[in-house]
């Protein structure tokens, strides 16, 4: 009697179980360029390959001003604050000068430098870029930031933020 055949695709992965327990494995990420356009391949049975992928979107955010201006930057929300107005203060104006700080530090909004009595409440402008953890320790309600070179790219925050270009900071603080 002939032994029953394997299949090319359950042998690879009895193979894989095989090299996994034996600790002999690895892992390899692979782009879009396999053999053909949206595909990867991997002819290892030991390795275990995990495809990337991109999208074809941008998650905006926008900053509407009390005068009506618009500015548009990049950020991934889930918060509702649409036509909810709150008011604007920009870093410099906020600095904790009883820990120290002033203006040229506290623009950027890093640790420590912001007054929380005047920050309250309110959306902070900073020259910088961070994690947002200032403004929450400070009570700030959300931030706008210099969005750098992140203009397809989007992350996300544990408050409203929005990330613009640096050209756009620079008519913001006109505002003030």
């Amino acid at each position: 009697m002939a032994k029953p055949k394997l299949p090319p695709s359950v042998l690879c992965l009895l193979l894989f179980f095989v090299a996994f327990f034996a600790k002999c494995h690895s892992q390899e990420k692979k782009g879009n360029e396999g053999p053909f356009p949206g595909w990867i391949s991997n002819y290892s049975p030991w390795s275990l390959t995990v495809a990337a992928s991109s999208i074809d979107r941008k998650f905006v955010s926008q900053l509407v001003l009390g005068n009506g201006q618009i500015f548009t930057g990049v950020a991934i929300n889930n918060f509702e604050l649409i036509g909810t107005p709150l008011p604007l203060i920009w870093g410099g104006n906020a600095a904790n000068y009883s820990a120290y700080s002033i203006p040229l530090r506290s623009r950027f909004c890093d640790p420590g430098v912001l007054n929380s009595h005047k920050v309250k409440g309110k959306i902070i402008l900073c020259e910088g870029i961070g994690d947002g953890s200032e403004i929450i320790r400070a009570g700030g309600v959300g931030v706008v930031m210099t969005g750098l070179h992140f203009e397809d790219y989007a992350f996300s925050f544990p408050l409203p933020v929005t990330l613009i270009s640096k050209q756009d900071i620079a008519k913001l603080l006109e505002y003030f």
